[in-house]
């Protein structure tokens, strides 16, 4: 049934949106053209069509959830009717893996405050369900970044940091979520425990860059800059050659370097 539902919301949003992407796609290619001109009038008219294309997506963004939100009502009637002279857990792990993919997709898009809605949503009627808590995760994390005050921010992070645990709970070996807590652990400075997940995290993807990135990171902030130095040597063999990233990483290594001497 899910492989027909998501068939169902992927013609629903490219019909749902399809003419606001037509006219921010002429809106970008309207500024585009005016942009190779050699009027400066031209370039002042380039900007309002960008700006005009950017208008659009959030539109089509905001279309995009009412759609979604539309299908998700939908599938639950649907459930209510499925589930008739059933047993009541049927209809919740019905309902649940509709607001879970509802959700997931919210936070590919990078809507996370309403894929939180539906994920806690999900979580209620799946509570084993890693994928679920990982996406809670990451939206309460992305969704700290943006709060001015620090205290909001330090909550949502606590939040992030718990629904990354419940999903390694589930799966101890769950890569993507040992990334996310190891992440949310550097922004929070538990530096030890931080330190213990990106280990388990390079243990299991020992050719992945992306734990050594946030190791190096770890052993920054602790000042431990021979540990960090070694951690982009690493580095330097899994990056190729030609990845822009081995720039930053030759640069790191350099100032660790120099601020490694005398320490022990």
């Amino acid at each position: 049934m899910s492989r027909r539902w998501y068939g169902l919301l992927l013609i629903l949003c490219i019909v749902g949106v399809s003419g606001c992407r037509s006219e921010g796609e002429s809106a970008l290619a309207e500024g585009n053209s005016l942009l190779n001109s050699k009027d400066p009038a031209d370039w002042e008219r380039a900007a309002d069509a960008y700006i005009r294309s950017i208008e659009t997506e959030v539109k089509a963004r905001s279309q995009l959830v009412r759609a979604w939100t539309k299908v998700g009502e939908r599938k639950m009637h649907e459930a209510d009717k499925m589930t008739l002279k059933r047993e009541d857990e049927m209809q919740i792990h019905l309902i649940g893996g509709v607001a879970k993919r509802i959700g997931m997709l919210q936070a590919e898009y990078e809507l996370y405050t309403a894929a939180v809605s539906n994920l806690q949503l999900a979580a209620a009627a799946l509570p084993n369900d890693k994928m679920t808590w990982y996406y809670l995760g990451l939206s309460w994390g992305q969704l700290s970044r943006g709060q001015p005050d620090n205290a909001d921010a330090e909550h949502l992070l606590e939040k992030s940091d718990q629904a990354y645990k419940r999903a390694l709970r589930i799966d101890p070996d769950f890569r993507n979520a040992l990334y996310g807590r190891g992440i949310v652990l550097v922004i929070k400075k538990d530096t030890d425990e931080a330190e213990r997940v990106l280990q388990r995290l390079v243990s299991l993807e020992p050719k992945e860059a992306r734990g050594y990135f946030a190791l190096g990171r770890v052993y920054y902030d602790r000042r431990e800059y021979h540990k960090a130095e070694n951690i982009y040597h690493i580095l330097r063999e899994l990056v190729p050659q030609k990845s822009p990233k081995r720039a930053v990483i030759d640069e790191n290594i350099r100032k660790l370097e120099i601020m490694g001497k005398g320490r022990p």
